[in-house]
């Protein structure tokens, strides 16, 4: 027989999911969910208002923020050489100056209270300097000590909730960084984030600069047949599945991606297509591949054939795979390559990049019409490798002949 605390709990049980939550969500959470989202609709009028605080940024806001906080963190990074305190506080700037585009308002802002809800708001008298110290102690001792008297050392009013101190003359790692800032403003992966592209000043990632090669290739093959690449043009760029299981299933959500033509500067070409990825996952991105998904429905239900118009100039999909090489009785399986079919009176060009085990294989499918033989192929897939080596000074990819597969539709 169960005892009588278990059958209470379960008496409990069975009240709350039934007689209390329910109301609890209906009468209480739904309305003030409802009211701030109205609330941040019309904040868009606020002048110097930003996004409201998330529920995780709630949590820490009724801290004692200008006293002594508790919830207050503070990082160091240590570097093994030095670094100039100017170049620092100019790449800090910069990064700051583009908070639209990389996330961090919430280093130009405070809190304030608006309508009961709490918003970010800019510091209408924001400096950078402000916020940047230099401590030119060397003592491990002493710089120990003055670490412990930053957790709960109180905000200044009216200003951000960040701070940091230099230190350039750390003698244990020669240099180091000290960085404060309140929890409501970031957690942990902030920081490293943070360090991250602070550390890189183009950032970029590996479909990035796969991308921009492709671009500057193409760009090649334009001036090649006496064509002038000015503007910009269309690629079709498929993203990863988000909820891929892992088995036998397809993915059919492809973007628009502008590809830059004019110029020959790879560096910017990079960074205009880095911003672009980097939003493909916000919400406009996203909901346009739902067009897919109703074509599919359409063509599953009504038609016979499937029928796409002459939008792109290429389609590019790029899959990953992340591990330790895979093995098959023993024996280390050495690289893989995919071939996929051209989508016939849609792109000219199919391109499809494998990375696996530090190689990157390139296979292009092409239409005759456009390129007439496998040499003309094979010579995109040599200008990628040449734009490779002019990002980066050398290739990091291994495109040797052996990786490349051209075929003709």
């Amino acid at each position: 027989m169960p005892s009588l605390n278990t059958v209470f709990l379960l008496i409990c049980s069975i009240l709350m999911a039934h007689l209390i939550v329910p109301p609890f969500l209906i009468l209480i959470v739904t309305p003030l969910y409802i009211y701030k989202n109205i609330i941040t609709f019309l904040s868009k009028w606020k002048v110097g208002f930003y996004a409201p605080l998330s529920v995780g940024d709630c949590i820490h806001v009724l801290d004692d923020i200008h006293g002594r906080p508790k919830s207050s963190l503070t990082f160091v990074a240590y570097f093994k050489g030095s670094y100039p305190v100017e170049g620092f506080v100019y790449r800090l700037k910069r990064l700051i100056s583009m908070h639209r585009k990389t996330g961090y308002y919430k280093l130009i802002c405070t809190t304030t209270r608006w309508m009961c809800v709490y918003f970010w708001k800019r510091c209408e008298d924001f400096d950078v300097l402000d916020h940047v110290t230099v401590n030119e102690e060397s003592d491990p001792d002493k710089i120990s000590s003055f670490l412990n008297g930053q957790i709960d050392r109180a905000y200044p009013v009216g200003k951000p909730l960040w701070d940091i101190v230099l230190l350039p003359n750390y003698v244990l790692t020669t240099s180091a960084i000290v960085a404060r800032m309140h929890h409501s403003v970031g957690d942990g992966l902030s920081f490293i984030a943070f360090v991250r592209d602070m550390c890189d000043e183009n950032p970029a990632s590996v479909s990035t600069v796969i991308h921009a090669g492709l671009a500057g290739a193409v760009r090649r093959i334009i001036l090649d047949r006496g064509g002038t690449p000015t503007g910009d043009i269309a690629a079709t760029y498929v993203l990863p599945k988000l909820n891929h299981p892992g088995t036998l299933s397809n993915n059919a959500f492809c973007i628009s991606l502008t590809t830059p033509m004019s110029g020959d500067d790879g560096i910017k070409r990079v960074t205009r297509i880095s911003q672009q990825l980097n939003r493909i996952f916000s919400f406009a991105p996203i909901a346009s591949t739902l067009h897919f998904n109703i074509l599919g429905l359409l063509l599953g239900a009504h038609m016979d054939t499937k029928v796409l118009s002459n939008l792109f100039t290429f389609v590019h999909s790029n899959m990953v795979f992340i591990g330790e090489p895979l093995k098959l009785f023993g024996s280390t399986l050495d690289r893989m390559v995919a071939t996929a079919g051209l989508i016939r009176k849609s792109n000219p060009l199919f391109v499809l990049t494998t990375s696996y085990n530090g190689k990157l294989n390139l296979q292009l499918v092409g239409d005759k019409a456009v390129f007439p033989d496998q040499e003309s192929l094979f010579r995109v897939a040599r200008y990628v490798e040449d734009e490779f080596e002019k990002l980066d000074g050398q290739s990091d990819a291994e495109m040797a002949s052996q990786n490349l597969i051209a075929t003709l539709v």
